[in-house]
């Protein structure tokens, strides 16, 4: 008899596998995913081992394989495990990343209420939860968890022993299958026919055109199409076609072809960068496994990446390409396309459900040598791989946040390139200080590229833009009121008269970002979030940007119906707004995420700047990433304080970066680039080195000040955050944890871990849920969590489900 290890899909405690037994008609083996018995419920596990003994006395069945493949490769098991340790993840979550897209089945609880039943709620929470049916009559079971807390569980178990509710449970069937297409293909009685001249005109015809295309994979609906539904029938019908199921793989880049180019010249630096990334190809199993390639915008790094992935192909090793927007794929696809045509797979949240099913599949049958995509690409299951390249390695989007496991791109990259001894490439013109020290104690590579390179074989064709910086305090006591500068607009006048192209760029949505009753003074703030409502002059609305929440705009004030209301702050909308009062007849797109909710979106507003049919480019933070447009001369940045009153140690970095990133789509092509950079804190040091693009000084003063507050990289930070819809609850269960903290550090000694709070976090209060956090920092605060339930450990303590675990935080406030 055998036994399987497997990691099922319940709330449980890290790196927790199940026994069950192997039935004798089922061939199980470790990285297939099963259904299994758990409790009262049937649930989807991940087999990691196969055992000739049990973990347990007494053992259940597995029922069922949902997929007859193996989904997860043994090595990449490891690194789910690797992934549940570290980030204080259920080992199922981990697994999840590596299943294919539409292969997670799970059992959803509905409840109804019994119109029978004679039972009346008594509790609070109770009867909120019987509110909630009165304009439905079926509701999910984890909704009503999501939104009472894990406390509502308890109340819905009670009314359902009440026989008040009643429960009932429904398979969600995967979305998304394999497509098959009807091919026909020529008989030989169709040969005898074409030999013998049986056939009408019409039907000799399409004969040919079968037997000639039946490699080709053409659909019999083209078929008849062309030549009628009747003439085809009829050839059916005598036996002279059969219809042979083929699978259609529903490709992102299908009819998508680029013109073939050879390899271009490299600088000095690109080539010694090269080098260098070619030698760890080479020698897998040496150390360091990873390269920061540091270089100025337009310094020509995906060339030094292109050059990289064509050695690693020569190796018969694959490569995955990450880029931190859905929005840059396309540019590097076609950049890649134009050296490795056919060879390129695409993973991004911009795909339908059907194609992100199918290239998953395809990579992990080997059709393709390269995947191009954003964070998720990186558990593709690309079969020998040899290299990951993350481009913009900075960028915030690298870490998941939202969802366990709460992982960073480069921390799981760099242990697979240990457990998979493959070579990772980071790329950034203004690196995570993080990265950079890591680099300069020798843990990576550090290869720089301080020119801008230029294309077709023209070196250091443009040189970076010219930064001037505008103290806007200055432009008020001049008497300029307006949200430009006197020398933007000039700027931006002349510019339109050359014909050239502009970017305006400001990190915030909207118009105002605040809006105030002067009378009393009540700001207008979100009913189910600690933030401020922001006002859209487009719509005339009022919307958190936080749980998406949207209210009329208000002529007089709700608490003391005074006509006398402000609105502050700017977003991108004043900019346009504001833009087109100065420039009535200029042509101009806006893109932000209010404007933008999909890809072909993102695609469709980027080509009409690219191409040159608007002139002017308004928008955030998505404007400033790696985009190259040759003809845009002119960046505008309407207000770079945005970000730097922050409560976070990592904000300097963040406006550093943006405006080195957006300040680096200036300027790329044959005219000189210009940047205006407007400010009311203009001797701050991350405006004053984002100016002249020094990232040495820059990291010079910031990892200073990280050193005297003991903030990463000289200590490990891990943030953990109590959500509760009731605040006097929350901040009891933050308090309490605190103490078991303290008295668990005292008595194993670990007085090396500085524990944090307990706090209210930034914001307090996110779609009704309060929230209370605790930071623990130290060389290996994940030591002190180790003694308590987070671990599951033997004898442990209980600890509240509604705490989440997030280490090495992006927000750490």
């Amino acid at each position: 008899m055998k036994f399987a290890e497997i990691a099922v899909d319940a709330p449980l405690g890290q790196s927790r596998l199940f026994s069950y037994e192997i039935p004798s008609d089922l061939n199980v083996a470790p990285g297939n995913s099963v259904m299994v018995p758990f409790g009262a419920q049937i649930l989807q596990g991940i087999v990691f081992n196969i055992s000739d003994t049990s973990l347990v006395e007494k053992t259940r069945q597995i029922i069922e394989l949902t997929d007859p493949e193996i989904l997860i490769d043994q090595q990449r098991l490891e690194i789910c495990k690797w992934m549940s340790k570290f980030y204080f993840s259920n080992l199922f979550n981990s697994s999840v990343l590596m299943l294919p897209p539409g292969s997670h089945k799970r059992y959803i609880n509905w409840l109804t209420i019994n119109e029978d039943s004679t039972f009346s709620p008594t509790s609070e929470i109770q009867k909120k939860i019987v509110n909630e049916f009165i304009e439905t009559k079926k509701i999910r079971q984890d909704q009503l968890i999501r939104k009472f807390g894990n406390r509502a569980s308890y109340s819905i178990n009670a009314m359902v022993a009440k026989n008040f509710l009643i429960k009932t449970q429904e398979l969600n069937q995967r979305s998304v299958k394999e497509k098959y297409i009807q091919i026909p293909k020529i008989t030989s009685l169709g040969f005898l026919a074409l030999e013998q001249n049986q056939l009408s005109h019409n039907q000799h015809k399409a004969l040919i055109e079968i037997k000639e295309n039946f490699e080709k994979n053409v659909p019999i609906s083209e078929f008849r199409k062309k030549f009628n539904i009747y003439s085809i029938n009829k050839l059916i019908d005598k036996s002279f076609i059969e219809l042979v199921q083929k699978r259609q793989f529903r490709s992102p880049l299908d009819g998508k072809k680029n013109e073939k180019k050879n390899p271009v010249n490299l600088s000095s630096e690109q080539e010694f960068a090269v080098s260098q990334i070619y030698e760890m190809l080479d020698n897998p199993q040496e150390v360091p496994k990873a390269i920061l390639i540091h270089g100025v915008t337009g310094s020509g790094k995906t060339e030094v990446y292109i050059e990289s992935v064509r050695h690693c192909l020569e190796l018969n090793q694959n490569a995955i390409i990450l880029v931190p927007e859905i929005s840059l794929t396309a540019q590097i696809i076609e950049r890649f396309q134009e050296h490795f045509p056919d060879q390129i797979g695409v993973i991004h949240s911009g795909l339908t459900q059907s194609e992100k099913f199918d290239e998953w599949w395809r990579i992990k049958n080997g059709d393709y040598r390269i995947v191009i995509g954003s964070r998720s690409a990186l558990f593709a299951p690309m079969p020998n791989l040899g290299l990951i390249v993350i481009d913009e390695e900075h960028d915030p989007s690298y870490k998941e946040s939202n969802l366990s496991p709460k992982y960073q791109v480069k921390d799981v990259a760099m242990q697979m390139a240990a457990k998979l001894n493959l070579c990772v490439v980071l790329g950034s013109a203004s690196p995570d200080v993080e990265t950079y020290f890591r680099a300069e104690r020798g843990r990576y590579k550090l290869a720089r590229l301080d020119h801008r390179f230029g294309l077709n074989n023209n070196l250091n064709q443009s040189k970076l833009a010219d930064v001037e910086v505008v103290d806007m305090k200055e432009e008020l006591k001049n008497g300029n009121y307006s949200i430009f500068s006197n020398n933007l607009i000039l700027q931006m006048q002349e510019k339109i008269e050359k014909k050239e192209q502009i970017i305006l760029f400001v990190n915030r949505r909207g118009t105002f970002s605040l809006v105030q009753c002067q009378n009393c003074g009540q700001v207008f703030n979100c009913s189910s979030c600690d933030k401020t409502l922001t006002y859209h002059s487009e719509s005339d609305y009022l919307k958190c940007h936080y749980c998406g929440l949207i209210r009329k705009s208000f002529s007089n004030c709700t608490k003391c119906d005074s006509a006398s209301i402000s609105k502050y702050g700017l977003g991108t909308q004043l900019v346009e707004d504001e833009f087109k009062k100065l420039f009535q007849n200029v042509s101009y797109v806006r893109w932000d995420s209010d404007v933008t909710r999909n890809y072909k979106e993102y695609q469709n507003i980027l080509n009409t700047f690219a191409n040159g049919e608007a002139k002017v480019l308004i928008g955030t933070q998505v404007i400033a990433k790696g985009h190259h447009i040759p003809s845009v001369t002119l960046v505008g940045v309407v207000n770079a304080d945005i970000g730097l009153g922050l409560p976070d140690f990592r904000a300097s970095e963040r406006v550093f970066q943006m405006l080195c990133q957006v300040a680096g789509r200036s300027g790329r092509g044959d005219t000189p680039g210009k940047v205006i950079i407007q400010t009311y804190q203009p001797d701050h040091y991350s405006i004053e080195n984002s100016s002249e693009q020094n990232y040495k000084n820059f990291y010079s003063k910031e990892i200073s000040y990280r050193k005297s507050f003991m903030y990463p990289p000289y200590s490990k930070i891990i943030r953990l955050i109590k959500h509760d819809i009731n605040n006097s609850s929350c901040e009891r269960d933050a308090f309490s944890l605190f103490k078991l903290l303290k008295s668990q550090q005292s008595e194993w000694g670990l007085h090396d871990t500085d524990i944090l709070g307990p706090t209210p976090a930034f914001p307090s209060r996110i779609k009704g849920h309060y929230r209370w956090q605790i930071l623990l920092r130290g060389n290996r605060p994940e030591s002190l969590l180790d003694t308590i339930e987070f671990r599951e450990l033997p004898h442990s303590m209980k600890i509240s489900k509604d705490w989440s675990v997030d280490v090495n935080p992006l927000f750490a406030n």
